[in-house]
């Protein structure tokens, strides 16, 4: 496994884990995001890649910043 894959292992379990804290279904934080439910499934199981502002959402919706 070369570094970019293993930082997208860490992406989506820490995703995962951060929703999973909150009680939240895939498809509650895609509401909270305004993510596709099926986007939140790919980056927690690593088949998506992120851009900065769907991170962004996507920490929005879990009520993380990102820039703290």
């Amino acid at each position: 496994m070369d570094k970019k894959e293993s930082h997208k292992n860490v992406l989506g379990n820490t995703i995962r884990y951060f929703r999973d804290q909150r009680g939240y279904s895939q498809e509650q934080l895609a509401e909270f995001s305004k993510l596709n439910s099926t986007y939140i499934r790919d980056l927690e199981r690593d088949l998506s890649s992120p851009t900065a502002y769907t991170l962004g959402r996507n920490s929005s919706g879990l009520g993380l910043n990102i820039l703290s």
